[in-house]
């Protein structure tokens, strides 16, 4: 709470060299003749108002210790507890959408390693130009697998989907004899085939050999089929490889 209002008046009203004079006196030590004169038994009131100065002056010092020692420089009291915490701001809007990260490589689950789309013997199938469309898995030799086919008049086929961003540069069937092959690009919603490369089993068959297109792009309505033209039921296909290569 508030100080209440000031109970005492100035001791006397000297000042300037007036005032100097009173502590010349003060100086000279004549304050402690009120002590002598008490002591001596000569007005003893004088030695009870000496008393109560002093005490008031102890007093006052222990003030001025406190607030020296303990406050400071008097100006404050010592800081107090935190206060509580206020209320969170509203959350800021969100920030506009980072950039489209580039693609990733192809998985290995279609077969795809690297810059190369694997082709196992199972995935080639038969054609109907014979009344025995069959294929069989080949396994007399020891340690040895491939396909090969029942009938002298069937040609095989594989079909391949392209990995998004790729084209396709180079082919290559593997075959116990030199047979020819031959690459389509097929719509797969119509069925329709645009040829695009041939050759010979065992080579590589290039697609971009400066011919006009003969390339294979990755698009989301199209893959490649490759042919292979068998001549004897001794005809074997151990499997292929696909190259290929951003487009």
């Amino acid at each position: 709470m508030a100080l209440d209002d000031k109970k005492y008046s100035s001791v006397h009203n000297k000042t300037g060299d007036e005032k100097e004079k009173l502590k010349a006196n003060f100086d000279e030590g004549h304050i402690n003749t009120f002590a002598d004169l008490a002591s001596e038994g000569i007005n003893p009131e004088f030695g009870a108002l000496m008393y109560q100065i002093q005490q008031m002056q102890e007093e006052f010092d222990e003030i001025r210790r406190h607030l020296t020692n303990d406050v400071g420089d008097g100006a404050k009291g010592d800081a107090g507890n935190a206060g509580a915490k206020g209320d969170a701001g509203a959350k800021g809007n969100t920030g506009a959408t980072g950039a489209t990260g580039s693609d990733g490589l192809p998985g290995s689950a279609g077969g795809v390693f690297g810059d190369t789309i694997k082709i196992l013997p199972n995935e080639f199938m038969s054609n109907d130009d014979a009344n025995l469309e069959r294929i069989m898995v080949e396994d007399d030799v020891k340690g040895n697998l491939s396909i090969r086919v029942g009938s002298s008049h069937i040609e095989m086929y594989t079909m391949v989907a392209i990995p998004q961003g790729k084209k396709v540069t180079h082919i290559r069937i593997f075959a116990s004899h030199s047979l020819g092959v031959e690459a389509f690009e097929v719509d797969l919603s119509n069925g329709a085939v645009t040829p695009k490369a041939n050759g010979a089993t065992n080579t590589n068959i290039a697609f971009n050999n400066g011919k006009t297109n003969r390339e294979i792009t990755s698009s989301p309505v199209n893959y490649m089929a490759i042919k292979v033209t068998t001549t004897s039921t001794s005809n074997k296909i151990y499997g292929g490889v696909i190259t290929i290569a951003n487009k």
